[in-house]
């Protein structure tokens, strides 16, 4: 299940913050709906907030599906961040920017 709330952005703050709550699990079979939601929530300059404290796991795939979506809100001048992950290795690769690569990290 995934809930949008958009808000307005603060007094003195530069860009508008939607945030969405996932639920149950982030993988190859919950993928497309995932990305393809994430995707529609992004506006040009904006900062999207991905809440992960209902998702029970996520797979590479979900986490790749994360990273992508963040590449994508970087090129419209805004940002990903997600909240309420368990400390799971998968959850890293959706945190890293385009400045990160594998052979940077030794």
């Amino acid at each position: 299940m995934i809930r949008r709330e958009d808000s307005a952005p603060a007094p003195g703050a530069e860009a508008r913050q939607t945030t969405v709550r996932l639920q149950g699990r982030l993988d190859a079979g919950t993928g497309n709906e995932v990305l393809h939601r994430l995707l529609a929530a992004l506006g040009p300059g904006s900062m999207l907030l991905v809440d992960l404290s209902g998702v029970e796991a996520v797979e590479a795939a979900g986490a790749e599906i994360l990273a992508a979506v963040r590449r994508q809100a970087l090129l419209l001048g805004g940002d990903l961040r997600v909240t309420g992950a368990a400390a799971h290795p998968l959850f890293a690769l959706a945190d890293a920017g385009p400045e990160d690569s594998a052979h940077d990290r030794g």
